[in-house]
């Protein structure tokens, strides 16, 4: 299941060479529940403030001029936050610190487009909100009961999925950026909204196999630092799927 979500890919072999856990300085489900939450709280607390500021701010500041500002800070925001990904998957001890930088950059990047999308369909960014929400209580629930059970051939099968949709997605942007137009990706209506449907049920899934992940490797003796690697993966996840749901409710406002 690890290898359903990049952030805790070799997670069994991700101690640091020179530290081993000692007696009551490993991972805890209690500490990964905890550390998860207040990188939620930090996250949401920077995407709200942002998202307020730059939703005031738009109305006067038209042109080509405020809109590239705006999307370069997105831009930089989006893209330091996977750079950040990929150093933590380098140096997971770095966890720690990482982990609140990711959420802080990615929060900014979160903001900057739930305005963006708000201000042309308002109320968008709130449903989406809501709609995650639901959508990872509904998941968690059936996990913790059993509804959900992953196992080995799952996990690659999973792998396997997430592999198609990143090349889909890949794919589609190289077309587009070469002058494709009608990508069902970008669509809206039921072609658009299916494709939609497909990537927010895979991130569902990985969200519940890293959950899945980070509660089995709280029985190996993990170093204290793992708490926020896992968290982490988690938040990466929850990120994921928000994205997804404010481009399907985009792709219906456009619709209607």
């Amino acid at each position: 299941m690890a290898t359903s979500n990049p952030i805790l890919k070799n997670f069994r072999s991700a101690d640091r060479p020179d530290r081993r856990a000692e007696e009551g300085d490993h991972m805890t489900l209690t500490g990964t529940i905890t550390k998860t939450i207040s990188l939620l709280v930090l996250l949401g607390c920077i995407a709200s403030l942002t998202s307020t500021g730059l939703a005031a701010w738009i109305p006067g500041h038209r042109g080509r001029g405020p809109y590239l500002l705006v999307t370069r800070t997105f831009a930089a925001c989006f893209f330091g936050a996977i750079a950040i990904v990929l150093l933590t998957l380098w140096k997971k001890w770095w966890s720690p610190l990482m982990a609140p930088i990711f959420a802080i950059v990615e929060g900014i990047a979160l903001g900057i487009a739930s305005a963006a999308i708000d201000v042309r369909y308002p109320g968008v960014a709130l449903q989406a909100v809501s709609l995650t929400v639901l959508m990872c209580v509904c998941l968690l629930v059936a996990y913790g009961a059993g509804w959900i059970a992953f196992t080995t051939t799952f996990g690659k099968k999973l792998s396997v999925a997430i592999a198609g949709v990143v090349a889909y997605c890949v794919g589609s942007l190289l077309l587009m950026l070469a002058g494709a137009r009608g990508l069902p990706i970008l669509a809206a209506g039921i072609r658009g909204g299916l494709v939609s449907l497909v990537i927010i049920t895979a991130a569902g899934m990985v969200l519940i196999a890293t959950c899945d992940a980070a509660v089995q490797r709280t029985s190996e003796g993990k170093p204290k630092y793992f708490e926020w690697y896992a968290a982490l993966g988690i938040l990466v996840s929850l990120v994921w799927i928000y994205y997804e749901m404010l481009e399907a409710l985009s792709k219906a406002r456009r619709t209607t």
